[in-house]
């Protein structure tokens, strides 16, 4: 699949008409219902960086393009600096943000589905 078709999904199911995002923008969700939400996407890109990890490397010599993608999305998703945190880093503001103290971070349990 080149970057192009790829790119075209972002097209067919664009990020702003999701559910959980059109509910949060029509204020259809408490305050509380979004940070039960963002628990449970704490805990998916947590699981994800070590999944994002080994695809890349898998990728590595199989495929450049591929592996040149996955490459760029394991960064984006895993690699935490000053100037450029990663997406579990900004979970994580949000959710401290939100009044959630990190103690409890060990405690989310993911939900069925």
């Amino acid at each position: 699949m080149t970057k192009e078709k790829l790119l075209a999904l972002y097209e067919l199911y664009p990020f702003e008409k999701h559910p959980l995002w059109q509910a949060i923008l029509n204020c259809r969700l408490t305050k509380t219902e979004v940070l039960e939400a963002e628990k449970q996407h704490y805990l998916r890109t947590k699981s994800g960086q070590i999944l994002r990890m080994n695809a890349a490397q898998q990728a590595k010599g199989v495929n450049e393009n591929i592996w040149t993608s996955l490459l760029a999305t394991a960064m984006e998703e895993c690699i935490d600096s000053p100037s450029n945190p990663s997406h579990l880093e900004l979970v994580r503001r949000l959710l401290l943000e939100g009044g959630i103290d990190e103690s409890l971070f060990q405690q989310f349990r993911p939900t069925p589905g």
